[in-house]
């Protein structure tokens, strides 16, 4: 992404991880100031943040990223419950379509 800033429609996120399948496809995870996951990816052609995932909690962030290209990126992290919670494994997928 040499000279050129990411688009992110968050207001601030903070990005823990980042994975290249190569040059021209890079993968982003974090959370953003909602305390809720964040995955960005670039393509050369595009620059984008991925819809968020329904996590069944409060909160959550990604932590760790991998792709084998644009259908098969997975992130983990996690995800707490309430605000006494210290959190639970969040394992994700996205497949080129949407998150399971």
């Amino acid at each position: 992404m040499e000279g050129r800033a990411a688009v992110c429609r968050a207001p601030v996120a903070v990005l823990n991880a980042v994975t290249a399948v190569s040059a021209h496809d890079v993968w982003a995870v974090g959370f953003d100031t909602g305390d809720q996951p964040v995955l960005l990816h670039y393509d050369d052609a595009h620059r984008q943040q991925l819809p968020k995932p329904s996590i069944d909690g409060l909160y959550g962030e990604l932590n760790a990223v991998t792709a084998e290209g644009s259908g098969d990126v997975w992130g983990v992290g996690r995800v707490v419950t309430s605000e006494t919670d210290r959190g639970h494994a969040l394992v994700l997928h996205w497949n080129g379509s949407g998150w399971r």
